[in-house]
């Protein structure tokens, strides 16, 4: 078995925004933390999530405009410094070792181009040629001779 390369995380790149909905929830997150005394913390995060997610569908387009807006903001001013960052030594050390890596896992680190269809049908003649040889009928050793 091929253990799979970890791929590089490059530390030094700007942090990507967050959305206009995550802005929302990370408001909300706090919000209900004050008012529900910390009880928040005693709740699954699956509701408070699913609690949060309902509120933001339920929100008019003009209360969630303030969050788009951070968002598109947040958005500009990463794409400035994406492209300074870009400009750095940093950047060019961090492109190197990531060819490196490429080179080095080679067609491993690729996906396969292996369609669901093919895997199944693969999938399927194995089965079914395990079938005929464990079967023990002599239909399957006549047709093979």
């Amino acid at each position: 078995m091929v253990k799979k390369i970890k791929k590089l995380k490059d530390v030094n790149a700007p942090v990507r925004p967050l959305s206009a909905y995550m802005l929302y929830a990370q408001k909300r997150r706090k919000e209900m933390a004050v008012e529900e005394n910390n009880l928040i913390a005693m709740k699954k995060s699956t509701e408070i999530v699913s609690k949060i997610a309902e509120e933001w569908r339920e929100l008019e387009e003009d209360e969630k405009k303030e969050f788009r807006e951070a968002a598109s903001a947040l958005n500009e001013r990463y794409k400035v410094d994406l492209e300074a960052y870009k400009q750095t030594a940093e950047y060019a050390d961090f492109q190197r070792k990531k060819k490196e890596q490429e080179a080095i896992s080679g067609e491993d680190s690729k996906k396969s181009k292996t369609s669901k269809k093919e895997k199944k049908a693969k999938k399927v003649k194995k089965v079914e040629k395990e079938n005929n040889v464990h079967d023990g009928s002599d239909s399957g050793i006549s047709e093979q001779l």
